[in-house]
């Protein structure tokens, strides 16, 4: 019997649900530009989540929130 050579969509889909958190971000075009701008410019080297993970992690070791 051939070997299977694919992972069904069930197994990853169970794989991400457990491993991955998953957030849901909407921008404005009218006031959010300069954001869309960045994440487009740079998503392609870098990675939306990777963007996403270095800023939020500035931010908060900044100490803004404290």
């Amino acid at each position: 019997m051939a070997r299977k050579t694919h992972t069904s969509y069930e197994v990853t889909k169970r794989y991400q649900d457990k491993t991955y958190k998953r957030y849901t971000l909407n921008l404005r075009y009218d006031a959010d530009q300069d954001i869309i701008d960045f994440i487009e410019e740079y998503k392609e080297k870098y990675g939306t989540t990777n963007i996403f993970r270095d800023a939020l992690e500035m931010y908060m070791k900044s100490g803004v929130l404290d």
